[in-house]
């Protein structure tokens, strides 16, 4: 099945540094898909973050389990390495963590697991769903019955979360263990809470709804949580599958603008006109 994958971050309209990290890598049991959105000050979130998305890439090079197992094991370990280090008695990097989502695509199945609020959406006939739920206070708040999903969104307690990478020595990763099959025109978004906690979903669908390519989904969705007030560094990334336009086919090449960590690889020949357009924008990826 046919893949284009596109990715963009952007530090938002009021912070002034970006501790969001992504990845996207293929190995053998699959594509792989991160977002990790760091906290604990401007060393330690980038850090914790970008700890977080090398000992996931690490641990799926070595191979050897499942991809439950390897989500899990992943995961686990990558806590354990954030949380050394946010103990160290380096005070850049005190107290220092992050929330992960990954997404596993093997196969024509799909597997994911998460710490924290950073999410998981999957787009099908014209229909947005959550594959996650946070682990927040807001959502158990929700979940007990104690307030309405009209009223979490703006509660106060919007970002605290109870479960992330780096918190306590161990941590328990939720694995969706058994995977679900992907069909074509399905469509992924891995996204950190600068877009929800700013985008509703139904905002968020109406953007799928008017379609465009994974790029243009991801200037869209970036431009969205922007135009709401843009409070927080804001990660988002596309995976869409299925009957694609004919794909882009270039070397690979590397841009990176002041906000923007862009990555594009192409296997067929287009205009040098094309490749500057698209370079403007968030990176994108091509992939058989």
């Amino acid at each position: 099945m046919k893949m284009m994958i596109a990715q963009k971050t952007d530090v938002g309209l009021e912070r002034k540094d970006n501790q969001d990290d992504m990845g996207w890598f293929s190995f053998p049991v699959g594509e792989v898909f991160i977002v990790a959105d760091g906290m604990g000050g401007e060393a330690g979130g980038r850090e914790a973050a970008r700890l977080a998305i090398s000992t996931i890439k690490q641990c799926f090079e070595k191979g050897g389990d499942s991809v439950p197992d390897l989500l899990k094991s992943s995961i686990t370990l990558a806590n354990r390495r954030i949380h050394e280090k946010g103990t160290s008695g380096d005070l850049q990097y005190h107290k220092m963590g992050t929330t992960v989502v990954v997404l596993v695509v093997s196969h024509n199945q799909a597997y994911m697991a998460h710490v924290g609020d950073s999410r998981i959406y999957l787009y099908r006939n014209s229909k947005l769903k959550p594959m996650t739920k946070d682990h927040s206070r807001i959502q158990q708040m929700v979940d007990d019955g104690i307030i309405s999903l009209a009223e979490a969104e703006d509660h106060p307690d919007a970002n605290i979360i109870y479960r992330a990478l780096g918190a306590k020595p161990e941590v328990d990763p939720e694995v969706r263990r058994e995977p679900f099959s992907v069909l074509p025109d399905d469509l992924f978004l891995l996204c950190t809470d600068g877009l929800s906690g700013l985008v509703g979903d139904f905002e968020i669908s109406q953007i799928f709804r008017r379609g465009g390519s994974a790029e243009v989904l991801c200037n869209n969705l970036v431009s969205a949580a922007l135009n709401q007030g843009g409070y927080d560094n804001v990660t988002v990334q596309v995976v869409r599958l299925g009957n694609l336009q004919a794909p882009l086919a270039k070397p690979e090449l590397e841009v990176k603008p002041t906000v923007t960590t862009v990555n594009i690889k192409s296997v067929a020949s287009i205009s040098f006109f094309v490749i500057l357009a698209a370079l403007l924008g968030a990176g994108v990826w091509w992939y058989f």
